[in-house]
């Protein structure tokens, strides 16, 4: 065939009888063509195909005998951890530790948030003790150690809050319009048999919103009147006293009404008397004996002060609405000259 002719198709050889593998051959038989040699050829496929088998089914079953080693490991680690659990101590779990080992103990006025009964057995929940004459207060668990924050940081605050530091918020500043006054009823809840010579008692209780008692612009807390503003301020009180002699003597003693302020920045323990009053006892022969005594004046106060009424036996205080009570309002057209 020259080079200008085109070559036969494919078919047109097939028709003839040579196949394409035979075309530069042509058309002679070939070693492909001997059956021997193609049997050989299957079997040396075979026993390729079978040794890639043998080598797959090998790095199958290693892989396997890995996993089933490194699950093994794994589940050993596991149960050691569950039997012997062993951990990082929690932050509760460190402040015990610490706490077993080093004591923790500050004084107890800088916790103590006012004058009341009621804020003094709060300072009951920790363990107390005296260092050169002062009264420390020393927590042992980390829910003691939470309460000595709170009672701290509330502390701070009223402290801040009386010198002004803390700016007043809108609330306060909107019942600014409103007069500032309070007049409390005595309650009748029973008061505790407290009647040690020379000791002042607070009178922890007085109705605030029933009846003729109300309060204006203040905030009422332990039995104390709390003052929203610096100005002049008239407080009173009157408390009556109800005692039931044994005998046909009656006593010689006296009893005594105070007014108080507290003020967290004030020194001495922040407590000053502003007023007081002492009632002797008649010492005519009687069954019962009767005692009233009034208090009331005009006094300079700044913010966040606390008023409150002692007396100095709560045992013989009348529980009677009328014949306690306890007020103060603003006097708001006083200007201080310079």
């Amino acid at each position: 065939m020259s080079e200008d002719q085109e070559p036969e198709s494919y078919d047109v050889l097939l028709r003839n009888g040579v196949k394409p593998n035979d075309l530069y051959n042509n058309g002679k038989p070939t070693k492909m063509d001997c059956p021997n040699f193609r049997l050989e050829l299957l079997q040396s496929e075979y026993l390729r195909l079978r040794r890639y088998l043998y080598g797959l089914t090998a790095v199958v079953v290693t892989g396997i005998l890995i996993l089933i080693i490194v699950v093994a490991v794994l589940f050993g680690k596991l149960s050691h951890d569950l039997i012997n659990h062993e951990h990082k101590p929690k932050v509760g779990e460190q402040i015990s530790a610490m706490l077993k080992n080093n004591e923790l103990c500050v004084p107890c006025m800088n916790i103590r948030s006012g004058p009341s009964a009621e804020e003094n057995e709060i300072l009951d929940k920790f363990a107390r003790k005296f260092e050169e004459n002062v009264e420390m207060c020393c927590v042992e668990t980390p829910s003691e150690l939470l309460l000595m924050l709170e009672l701290f940081i509330e502390k701070r605050y009223r402290e801040e809050s009386a010198k002004g530091n803390i700016p007043v918020t809108s609330e306060l500043v909107s019942m600014g319009t409103h007069q500032t006054a309070a007049h409390l009823l005595g309650s009748l809840e029973h008061l505790e048999d407290k009647h040690e010579k020379g000791t002042r008692f607070s009178v922890p209780h007085w109705i605030y919103d029933r009846d003729i008692a109300f309060i204006s612009n203040m905030k009422y807390q332990h039995g104390r009147l709390v003052v929203p503003s610096d100005g002049y301020y008239y407080v009173y009180s009157q408390v009556s006293f109800l005692e039931l002699y044994s005998g046909s003597s009656g006593g010689t003693d006296s009893v005594s009404h105070f007014l108080c302020r507290y003020n967290i920045i004030y020194p001495n323990g922040g407590e000053e008397t502003l007023a007081q009053n002492t009632v002797s006892k008649s010492s005519n022969n009687q069954v019962v004996g009767e005692y009233s005594s009034h208090l009331g004046a005009l006094f300079k106060l700044r913010k966040d002060d606390e008023v409150y009424v002692k007396v100095s036996d709560l045992s013989l205080m009348v529980r009677d609405v009328r014949k306690n009570y306890f007020g103060i309002f603003r006097l708001s057209n006083i200007i201080q000259k310079e």
